[in-house]
């Protein structure tokens, strides 16, 4: 009698945390989504010469997901130094994810920043 309602507990349980499993997959994000913004962003750049629309979408790309990519970091922060824009709360949030500082050297944009 024990084993049964703990055999009944147990698949009710089991069902739950499938439907909990299910549920927190379906809220995560989309990483195919971040990487498009990504993409337009860094089109509005190269191809259309749009910097402030290329960071806007940058912004809403880190702002919207957890995990952000160091390379988008450093990217941003490129761009935003080559713009005359805020760029070391990209680089503050790179290093955040992961950036090395010695990497900062191996950009000529940065060369002056890596020494300081």
């Amino acid at each position: 009698m024990i084993s049964l309602n703990l055999f009944c507990f147990m698949k009710n349980y089991s069902f739950l945390l499938f439907f909990l499993s299910i549920s927190c997959l379906s809220q995560s994000k989309n990483y195919f989504v971040y990487h498009s913004l990504i993409n337009k962003a860094e089109e509005l750049f190269f191809v259309q010469n749009k910097l402030d629309s290329s960071l806007y979408y940058y912004e809403k790309v880190f702002s919207d997901y957890d995990f952000i990519f160091v390379k988008d970091l450093v990217n941003a922060s490129q761009i935003a130094f080559y713009s005359k824009k805020p760029y070391k709360k990209y680089i503050k949030q790179a290093f955040e994810q992961g950036l090395k500082i010695g990497y900062l050297s191996e950009i000529p944009l940065f060369k002056n920043e890596y020494k300081k």
